[in-house]
């Protein structure tokens, strides 16, 4: 990331090189496993607790190439969803991410900044599909006790 800053040229080369390496690898990806395939998970935390990694602005060039990709999968493969994993805070990204070619985010980080379900699904929920995310693993998952959970028998 800090290369898009300081040495955008390499920045860009790489890019473009993962890019090509990205599409040739996802078109044999998915000649092998055929008809046996509904979703194919792509993965980019983009997000912190305090919203996106790096600003909206600085994130055109990976949009681009995320573009090419997901709407190349699309191309070979309509009836297959892409399917993004990003934590954090990624609210500002979801119009881009959307129009990229994203069909399901997963996990929904609620506990960071602008991550709010019901606003999600108000603003996205007719575009993609909300997977997952509806248990709180920064506090209540590593420090809860079981007998606080309600739901769960003793032995």
């Amino acid at each position: 990331m800090m290369d898009l800053a300081g040495n955008r040229r390499f920045a860009e080369a790489l890019l473009d090189r993962l890019l090509t390496r990205h599409l040739r690898n996802v078109e044999l990806y998915l000649d092998a496993v055929g008809d046996y395939i509904d979703v194919i998970q792509m993965g980019g935390d983009m997000g912190t607790q305090n919203g996106p990694q790096i600003r909206p602005a600085c994130i055109t060039r990976f949009a681009t190439a995320d573009k090419a990709l997901w709407g190349r999968i699309h191309q070979l493969r309509p009836e297959v969803a892409v399917f993004l994993h990003s934590c954090g805070g990624i609210y500002e990204l979801l119009h881009g991410i959307i129009d990229a070619g994203i069909d399901v985010l997963n996990p929904v980080q609620f506990t960071a900044k602008g991550m709010e379900p019901e606003r999600l699904k108000r603003e996205f929920g007719s575009q993609i599909c909300f997977w997952g995310g509806g248990c709180d693993t920064q506090k209540v998952l590593p420090t809860g006790h079981r007998k606080r959970c309600t739901n769960i028998p003793d032995r």
